[in-house]
C-alpha cells in the first residue's frame, strides 16, 4: 500500500496490519486502546477507477512543486483522502476483546 494511505488514530496500537491484493488494492488495519476500550480502524485504497483521480486532485493540491513524502502531510492531502478513502472503526466488544487479548 502506499504510505500516504495510512494513517494514525489517538490510543496505544496493538497491532498494525497491512494487505496487498493484487487486483482489488490494499487494506490498512489497526487496533488500539482508547480509555479501557479496544478500537479496531481500517483504510482501504481507493477504487481502481478513483485511485487516479484521487492522485491527479492530490498533486494539483499545490501549484508549485513538492515531495510526495511532503505532499502527504498536509491537512489538505488528509482531507481529500477522506473523501476517497474514509477510515471506518468499530468498539469490540468484551467477548472480542479478550479473544484479541489471547491472541
Amino acid at each position: 500500500m502506499f504510505d500516504g494511505y495510512k494513517f494514525e488514530e489517538n490510543g496505544k496500537k496493538l497491532i498494525q496490519v497491512e494487505t496487498n491484493f493484487s487486483s482489488d488494492g490494499s487494506m490498512y488495519f489497526q487496533i488500539c486502546e482508547n480509555e479501557n476500550n479496544y478500537v479496531a480502524y481500517w483504510r482501504t485504497e481507493p477504487e481502481r477507477h478513483k485511485r487516479d483521480e484521487f492522485m491527479c486532485k492530490s498533486v494539483c493540491l499545490f501549484p508549485e512543486l513538492m515531495p510526495l513524502s511532503e505532499l502527504v502531510k498536509t491537512k489538505e492531502y488528509k482531507e481529500l483522502l477522506q473523501e476517497y478513502s474514509p477510515v471506518y472503526s468499530a468498539v469490540l466488544n468484551e467477548n472480542q476483546k479478550n479473544i484479541f487479548r489471547h491472541f
